[in-house]
């Protein structure tokens, strides 16, 4: 059994899935345009994220056997750059290394966090204020950017409280886990129900959790459907944004948007366009190419 057969064979592949890849891989004219094929597209895909997934958990693993909790975050940052350096989307030119590593880091201290024992993320946060005045109850909005539940966490950290998040897909305990740290928040799936419970918890002064962008892809639409809510329950907003810094350290800061009570659709727009200004901002800081949403 060659190379290539054990490792389609170990990853769930049929004799039919090998032939067809290892036939591309031979073949003496092999190009980038061959990765548009239909069959060997499917499988080099699902081969990158099944390596990249085992790598990931793998690394995390030795981090947290091998290591000292007071260890484990730096160590998670070293081995992202060797993630990251080989992820095929780097090496494609989808990604830059910068935004990769990122990615990379964001995943391993998911992993790592699941343990359930809290550990040290060197976090500097700004405009924390914002969000303590909660007269009218609060709303934190924010995007799918790595390391986002870093930051929350450091919030939560800092005895900073959230009711609640919201989640469409929610974990089996209902409850919602941060990078670095223990403390849970309940998570509201987004079904029919959720906003006459977010009402509920608005009205008695708490606080909710939400990301407004249109999914985990990059560089998509924000949402302003939350916002117009906002709006109409009284409550206000503060954006959240979270970014991983060249010191090895990651940069959060809430900012309250032009108009954080989002009374008119004026006043939604300006602040959506605000959060797609500053949300592209970071993406073009991790030397990522933009595009219009």
């Amino acid at each position: 059994m060659d190379l290539i057969t054990s490792l389609l064979r170990n990853l769930g592949y049929t004799k039919k899935h090998y032939i067809s890849a290892k036939s591309v891989l031979l073949e003496d004219n092999f190009n980038r345009n061959l990765m548009a094929e239909g069959t060997f597209k499917k499988i080099v895909r699902s081969t990158d994220y099944k390596l990249s997934s085992f790598s990931a958990r793998l690394s995390a693993y030795l981090i947290v056997v091998c290591l000292p909790q007071k260890r484990w975050y730096n160590a998670a940052y070293n081995t992202s750059f060797f993630l990251s350096f080989f992820s095929k989307q780097v090496l494609l030119g989808n990604f830059s290394h910068s935004y990769q590593r990122a990615f990379s880091l964001n995943r391993l201290l998911s992993l790592i966090t699941r343990t359930g024992k809290p550990y040290a993320i060197p976090i500097s946060i700004i405009g924390i204020e914002h969000l303590k005045e909660q007269q009218h109850g609060l709303v934190i909005c924010t995007t799918h950017l790595p390391l986002v539940k870093a930051g929350v966490g450091a919030l939560l950290d800092n005895d900073f409280i959230i009711d609640a998040a919201l989640a469409a897909l929610p974990s089996g305990n209902g409850l919602m886990s941060f990078w670095g740290t223990s403390k849970l928040v309940q998570s509201l799936k987004t079904d029919s129900s959720v906003l006459l419970k977010t009402k509920t918890i608005i009205k008695e002064k708490g606080c909710i959790l939400a990301m407004i962008d249109s999914g985990q892809e990059l560089w998509k639409p924000i949402s302003p459907n939350l916002l117009h809510f906002c709006g109409k329950v009284g409550s206000r907003v503060v954006f959240l944004f979270v970014t991983l810094t060249e010191k090895r350290s990651v940069a959060v800061r809430a900012v309250p948007p032009p108009y954080p009570f989002c009374k008119t659709e004026e006043d939604v727009a300006v602040n959506v366009a605000f959060m797609r200004k500053e949300r592209n901002e970071i993406l073009m800081g991790y030397k990522l190419k933009p595009k219009k949403d």
